[in-house]
C-alpha cells in the first residue's frame, strides 16, 4: 500500500479510471475537505491493480476498503488478487439500489467478506423553519474540551463497522465548524447531535441520547436546534439501520421518508 499524499493525486487517479469506462463502479465519493483530513492524518493508502484502484483508510483498529473500477468483472478479478494484511479487519460499504448492490455484495462474499449490516437512506425536503424562540438553552455547541468525552460516548454506543464513528480529529473539526451539538448534566453527556452541511444539504450523522436521560426530551431539543441551524438548507438526509424500527419511526415523525438507496456493509476478518 502506498500512502496518498494529496487530493490532486487521488482525483487524477480516479479520472484515469473514469476515462477507461464512463460506466465505472465505485464506493468512493469525493469530498475534498474530508479527504484532506484523512491525508493529514496519514490514514489514506492506495493500491493500483490493472483497471482498478483500491483505497484503504485506517480507522482505529481496522481499514475501510474503497474501490474505483472500470466494471464489476475487473473489480472481482483484482479483488481476488488483492493481498490483505493479516490480523486486520476490512470493511467495505457497498452503496446503491438493491439490484445494483446485491451483485457486488455476492462478489465480495466470494472473497471472504461477510454481511454485517444494511443501512437505508432517508430524506426530507424542507417544509418550514424553526424559530429561535423555540430553542432550549440546554443545547449548546460542543467545545474542544468535549472532543475526547464525545469520542468515548460514541464508541461505547455505536457499532464501529457500520456507523462510522468519527475520529478525534474529525470531532475537533466538527467542533470548530459548530456542527456538533451537546447537552450536559453535571459534566456528563446527556445527548449529542453531529451533522454536516454540504451546500444546501444537511446530513444528520449521529443523534444520541444518554440512556439515563431518555425521559428529559433531550432528543427533541437537539433536533430542533439542528433544524434551526439548517434553516437555509432545502434537503435533509441520514442513514439508519434497516431493522431499527424505533429510530425509523422517530425520523418519520420529523418528516423523513425512506429512499431506495441502501448501504450494504461487508466485513472481512483476517
Amino acid at each position: 500500500m502506498l500512502a496518498i499524499r494529496s487530493y490532486k493525486e487521488i482525483s487524477e487517479n480516479i479520472e484515469k479510471i473514469k476515462k477507461l469506462n464512463t460506466r465505472f463502479v465505485t464506493n468512493f465519493f469525493l469530498n475534498e475537505t474530508k479527504i484532506n483530513q484523512w491525508i493529514e492524518d496519514e490514514s489514506l493508502f492506495t493500491v493500483e491493480k490493472g483497471k482498478v484502484i483500491f483505497i484503504f483508510r485506517k480507522h482505529t483498529d481496522f481499514f475501510y476498503l474503497y474501490y474505483i473500477s472500470t466494471d464489476l468483472s475487473e473489480l472481482f478479478i483484482e479483488l481476488n488478487n488483492l493481498e490483505f494484511p493479516e490480523h486486520l479487519d476490512f470493511v467495505a460499504d457497498i452503496v446503491g439500489k438493491a439490484d445494483e448492490t446485491n451483485q457486488i455484495s455476492n462478489g465480495f462474499q466470494s472473497q471472504g467478506f461477510i454481511h454485517h449490516e444494511t443501512l437505508k437512506r432517508m430524506f426530507m425536503m424542507k417544509t418550514n423553519t424553526v424559530d429561535e424562540k423555540d430553542l432550549s438553552s440546554e443545547i449548546e455547541f460542543a467545545t474542544q474540551a468535549d472532543a475526547k468525552p464525545v469520542f468515548d460516548f460514541l464508541t461505547q454506543r455505536l457499532d464501529k463497522y457500520s456507523e462510522q464513528i468519527p475520529s478525534i480529529k474529525e470531532i475537533q473539526f466538527a467542533i470548530d465548524n459548530q456542527t456538533l451539538l451537546i447537552s450536559k448534566n453535571n459534566n456528563e453527556i446527556a445527548g449529542l447531535l453531529y451533522f454536516e452541511k454540504i451546500g444546501f444539504t444537511a446530513h444528520l450523522k449521529e443523534w444520541l441520547v444518554n440512556e439515563n436521560y431518555r425521559e428529559n426530551k433531550i432528543g427533541s431539543k437537539l433536533i430542533k436546534t439542528f433544524f434551526y441551524l439548517c434553516n437555509n438548507c432545502n434537503r435533509f438526509i441520514l442513514w439508519v439501520k434497516e431493522n431499527n424500527d424505533n429510530a425509523i419511526s422517530k425520523y418519520e415523525h420529523y418528516g423523513y421518508k425512506m429512499e431506495s438507496l441502501k448501504d450494504t456493509i461487508m466485513v472481512k476478518h483476517n
